[in-house]
């Protein structure tokens, strides 16, 4: 069947309308979500929309009727939240912001569109419009979602190539081997950043450090930019 016409034969944006606020979530997470977290989150979204689709079909007795009423309100539940965080951005509307005068109208705007598409009849002419268009917001979370897996890939290829020099310990004759703390400070910037960038000494610090026999190491780095 060709393209156009599998635009044509079923409503696909339902299923790509649900799936777009878990990827989206995911792609701005990534490194923090693991993948089974996202797998569940997803399967439950479209699971849900499947089956309210499945519903719809069988109440208003047309595919596209029933895709566009799912939609509408899977548009309505996800991006509640993101239109009223708009009042962030626009301060001269956080009094009209606020839920108890934002859901009132939240909700008349969805059962108007409710309305609307249950007096309307049954037309295809709008799927393949909507589908490309879920397609395409689709796609945007997805591509960052593959880059970063792409990245990833890469660097571990590039790290599993590496092999440190591995040296044994012996303990002196007679003697345990000792115990080894190693103490990395989490957010805390070694002495010569916090003495150029604050203007901060700390100098008494390391030296009583060391005056107990610890090693402070001089010009360290991590080879991370935060910590999980």
């Amino acid at each position: 069947m060709p393209m156009r016409d599998t635009l044509k034969a079923f409503p696909y944006h339902t299923l790509l309308l649900a799936a777009y606020p878990v990827l989206a979530l995911f792609a701005n997470n990534l490194g923090e979500v693991s993948t089974d977290v996202f797998l569940r989150s997803l399967a439950i979204s479209l699971g849900a929309a499947a089956a309210l689709l499945l519903l719809a079909r069988v109440v208003l007795k047309g595919w596209h009727r029933a895709a566009l009423l799912i939609s509408l309100l899977l548009l309505a539940f996800f991006a509640y939240g993101q239109v009223y965080d708009l009042k962030k951005s626009l301060p001269f509307l956080a009094e009209v912001m606020r839920h108890r005068f934002f859901a009132p109208l939240w909700l008349a705007l969805f059962l108007a569109g409710t309305a609307l598409v249950l007096r309307s009849r049954e037309n295809p002419r709008l799927t393949p419009i909507l589908n490309i268009a879920a397609a395409v917001m689709l796609a945007m979370p997805l591509v960052q979602v593959g880059r970063y897996a792409l990245v990833a890939s890469q660097e571990y290829r590039a790290g599993s190539g590496e092999r440190l020099p591995v040296a044994s310990l012996t303990a002196p004759p007679g003697k345990p081997l000792p115990s080894v703390y190693f103490i990395l400070l989490d957010t805390y910037m070694r002495s010569d950043a916090l003495l150029r960038d604050y203007q901060y000494d700390n100098s008494a610090f390391v030296e009583r450090l060391e005056s107990q026999g610890f090693y402070v190491p001089m010009c360290s780095r991590v080879n991370y930019s935060y910590t999980q």
